[in-house]
Parts: structure tokens; C-alpha cells; sequence
């Protein structure tokens, strides 16, 4: 019996090609498998709701804004900008308090706010000079909470609620 080499070859060909591309594919599932983050990232419940519903303007350049929790779980506290024209994003960092200073506009409950409880809190513009001259128009909050990080058991980490985020149109 006599075989054809031209026809073993052709098939041994096809087989190393298969292998080749096989293995090509699992080097770049694992490459991008280290590469890329498919973590989970920890997100609020969908039901965490803060709104404002209250604010008053006053003189020396501060706002008094009165917040309430309107979902279903507590708050932590929220990060607040304040915007010179109605249709810009909000980037000037509003403060509470003289003696503290949060670059990124943080405020944080003493305890977390429940739902349905409601926080009043005065806050100053008078750090941003782009606010002082034109004024409040716009106002956005971006509630955030301390949650159970999934990752480290008995560990805390602040999560922001992004899908919670409100702006309220002002005039001060």
C-alpha cells in the first residue's frame, strides 16, 4: 500500500495552523484577562434617592440648602458643586465650614441620613472666585454611601451613587 506524502503533509499542515491559532487565542485571553479590570465595582442600590428640598440665598456669599432622603436606604453624605451658568457643569466645590476645607466639595453626615429624615446645612462659595463674581446658578449633589466593601470582609468604602445625582437650577 502506498501512500501519498503530498496529502499527509497537507494535513499536517492544517493541524499545526489549528494549534497555532489556538494558542494564539488562549496568550491573548489571559494577556487581557491581567490586562483589563473585569472586577465588579461596587455601586449604590438602585433606590437611593436625595433631593433638595429646600434653598435659601443670603447675603455673604452662602446658600442654605435643606436635603432629604427620599429612598429606600441611608445616606452617607454627598458631594456638592455649584456652577455659574445654568448649562455648564457644576465644578466649583461648595464648603461647609471654615475650618474644614474639602477641595472636592464633600459633606458627610454625622450619622446617616435615613429615609425620609431630613438635614439642613449651610454652605459658603466665597473660596471660588468664578461663583462671587457671577453667582450660584446651578447646584448638584451626588450622594454617596459607606457600604461593606465586597472585596475585604469587615472593610468599609465609599461608593457614589452616580445614578442618584440631581442639579437643581438656583438663583444666587
Amino acid at each position: 500500500m502506498r501512500m501519498n506524502k503530498k496529502a499527509v503533509s497537507l494535513m499536517l499542515s492544517y493541524v499545526i495552523l489549528i494549534v497555532i491559532a489556538i494558542s494564539l487565542a488562549i496568550g491573548v485571553y489571559s494577556w487581557l484577562r491581567l490586562y483589563a479590570n473585569v472586577e465588579e465595582i461596587d455601586k449604590c442600590p438602585k433606590d437611593t434617592a436625595l433631593i433638595i428640598q429646600d434653598y435659601e440665598c443670603s447675603g455673604g456669599y452662602e446658600i442654605n440648602i435643606t436635603v432629604k432622603n427620599k429612598g429606600l436606604f441611608n445616606v452617607s453624605g454627598f458631594y456638592i458643586r455649584g456652577a455659574k451658568n445654568i448649562s455648564e457643569l457644576a465644578a466649583f466645590p461648595l464648603k461647609y465650614s471654615e475650618e474644614v476645607y474639602d477641595a472636592d466639595g464633600k459633606y458627610e453626615f454625622n450619622n446617616p441620613l435615613q429615609p425620609n429624615e431630613i438635614h439642613n446645612q449651610v454652605f459658603s462659595y466665597i473660596d471660588s472666585h468664578e461663583l462671587k463674581i457671577n453667582g450660584v446658578k446651578k447646584i448638584e449633589i451626588e450622594p454617596f454611601r459607606v457600604q461593606e466593601d465586597k472585596k475585604v470582609q469587615g472593610k468599609t468604602k465609599e461608593v457614589l451613587c452616580d445614578g442618584a445625582t440631581i442639579n437643581i437650577e438656583v438663583d444666587c
